[in-house]
Formats: structure tokens, sequence, C-alpha cells
């Protein structure tokens, strides 16, 4: 992913906006592969990048305040319905009916006569649809937002902004973007919604992450557990969840008696949910697979007491040895075992037993 400081360095950044330029894009910086995306720019446009921790409307203010023959503004950032990730603040239902807020919207909808958002299912639903509308008042400029994803076919996007306010104008990459824009392997639906955990795990590995590694923004505010938020839960197949602030987290299944019972080569899958305060919180559901090993037989000592005369010993039947061996596997059955004497006799010559038998087991041999 582009960093926003080797942003900056771009030639386009460093030089200044073209005076025959009449759009002004701006581009968070927490998006895919942002250098990319803006070789697809049609040439001349100006454009201006937006750190996960900057005020983004206060930016492209300032950027319109020193060249007001700039009309159009397009915003190019992760969304969901009703917001859009821009900057530390974000543009949002909620946000935008901060005094503000709705103040600096109508100051920059003065400039412009349009602005353009480039960002997934922004238009989509009630929520949606309200905030395209809302917009369109506190600016006074003609919205344009999609209510499907924004980004690469192959990842279920497309380039198509099909709500528009205010008048009706060519839908299709409005604009800004050379034909080839249908190359940008991107999408711009917020990374955390497409969080499914890390590749698979097998029983006995603990699991260790980062929720956030791809959002750059917002923070855990706990784990979702019966309706309440905690830092430790334990799931629905029994393995401990810790999450932290920062978004890092394990995931142990080693105390789930599901889980280790799971026979060699077997998968499952188990989930939980986080509360993630970024632009808009909300409540990625993570799943995570995990993968069953061969686990050891378990053994409990028996004690037996014999006379040093006797050639036949007792070991107590087959109850004894059902209590006494089992295999942790489900499903899988306990064939034979092998006995072997450990310390040597301290007052008689005890042979190496040359055969061991019990009920129900046979030769002697340990295995699963």
């Amino acid at each position: 992913m582009t960093t926003f400081s080797a942003l900056v360095r771009s030639p386009l950044l460093q030089s200044p906006i073209c005076a025959s330029a009449s759009a002004l894009v701006a581009i968070d910086a927490r998006i895919d592969q942002v250098a990319m995306l803006r070789s697809h720019l049609m040439p001349g446009v100006a454009t201006i990048a937006i750190e996960a921790t900057a005020d983004g409307l206060a930016l492209v203010q300032q950027a319109l305040d020193r060249h007001p023959h700039l009309r159009e503004l397009h915003l190019i950032s992760h969304g969901r319905p009703g917001s859009v990730e821009f900057g530390a603040i974000g543009i949002s239902l909620e946000t935008i009916n901060d005094p503000v807020q709705a103040q600096m919207l109508g100051a920059i909808g003065d400039r412009l006569d349009r602005i353009v958002i480039y960002g997934c299912n922004v238009a989509a639903g009630d929520a949606g649809l309200e905030f395209v509308e809302k917009l369109a008042q506190l600016t006074g400029c003609k919205i344009a937002a999609s209510t499907t994803k924004t980004g690469h076919r192959d990842r279920g996007g497309d380039w198509d902004l099909d709500v528009i306010r205010g008048g009706i104008y060519d839908n299709s990459a409005i604009g800004i973007f050379q034909p080839s824009i249908v190359d940008y392997p991107g999408s711009f639906a917020p990374p955390n919604d497409d969080f499914t955990g890390a590749a698979g795990i097998t029983e006995d590995v603990i699991l260790s992450g980062n929720l956030l590694t791809n959002d750059g923004g917002g923070s855990i505010a706990g784990l979702i557990s019966g309706g309440s938020t905690s830092t430790t839960i334990t799931t629905a197949k029994g393995a401990t969840v810790t999450a932290n602030s920062n978004g890092t987290f394990t995931y142990s299944p080693l105390g789930s008696s599901t889980l280790q019972a799971l026979v060699a080569g077997a998968t499952t899958t188990d989930t939980f949910q986080y509360l993630n305060l970024g632009i808009t919180p909300n409540t990625p559901t993570v799943t995570v697979e995990v993968t069953g090993v061969n686990d050891i037989p378990v053994a409990q000592a028996i004690a037996f007491n014999i006379a040093e005369d006797n050639t036949t010993v007792a070991l107590g039947g087959e109850n004894a040895f059902d209590a006494a061996f089992s295999d942790a596997d489900s499903g899988d059955t306990l064939q034979s075992i092998t006995i072997v004497p450990c310390l040597p006799p301290v007052h008689s010559n005890l042979a190496q037993p040359t055969s061991v038998s019990a009920p129900s087991y046979h030769e002697p041999t340990l295995m699963n």
C-alpha cells in the first residue's frame, strides 16, 4: 500500500495546480495502491492527498481558496452506506449534523458546481439516500454517488455512479479517469468489512494479528459477547480471544475441548465479532479455520501391588484400562497398548515380560 509520505513526494503533488484544471481530486491516503490509481487520472487533474489524521474538509477548503477556478470536487475514499472515510473525522449522516461541519460544507459548496463521491455503497439504502440528499442541501451542489461497490469487477465493483442529485449527466467515471481505470485492482470498501481472519491454523497454534492492519484508523472498543463488549471472550467453539484497543488480538484454541478433539485433517470454523470505533462504528466478524492434528493418547498412572513370587500379574480388567488410557481425538479408537517396566527390581531378578495381555487389548503397540 502506498504510504502518505510517499504520496506527498509524487511529482503531481509537488507541481502547482494547473490553471486550466476544473476538477480537484481529493484522495484519502488509506485506499489501496494510491500511486497506481493516480496513474489512471486524466492529465492536468488537480490532486491532493488526505492523511488519516488530517482534517480532510479543511484541506479541501484551503485548496479551493488558493485556486478558485476549480468547480468540481471528486472524493476517492473507502465508504459505506451514509458515510465516507475522509481524514480523521470523515463525512457521515452523524457528522454533517454538526454545525461546524455543516458550515464548512456550505462554504465548500459555494465554490463548486458538483461533488462526486467514489466510495463503496455510499448511497445504498435509506441511510445512503438520506446522506446524499442532505449533502446536496448543505452544499447546493449536484451530488453523484454509488449504491454498489466501486472498483475492479473481480472484487464485485464497477465505476458507475447510479445516484445523482441536482442534475443528469454521464455517470461512468465522471470526467477524471482514463479508460484504463478498469485495470485498477482495488475497491473502496472498508477493509475491516472484508476481514476473515488469517489462513487456517491447527488446533495447537495460537493465532495473533492486528484487526486494523489494513485500515489505518479507528480503534477496537472490545469483543462482542452477548450484546456487551469485553477484552477477552470465549467463542462458541470454546476458544479464547483477547483484543487490545490498538487492534492487536490473540486467538487460542488450546483450551477448547471441541477444537482439541478434532481428528487429524478435519477442519471447522470458529467466529468472533469486535466493535470497531472508526469513522462509522461497526461490528465486523472474524472467521478462523481450525484444522485438527493427530494428538498423543492420554495415559493415567495405575498402581498394582504384586508378590515377588507371582508369575502371573492381574492388571485389573478392562475397566482399569478404559479409565487409564484414552485418545484425545474425537472418533478415534485406542487399538492397543504396550507395558514396559521402567525401573529395575530391587530385591529379585524379575524377568522382562515376554507378553502382556488385557481384555479387549491386543499386541503391544500404542497408536491412534
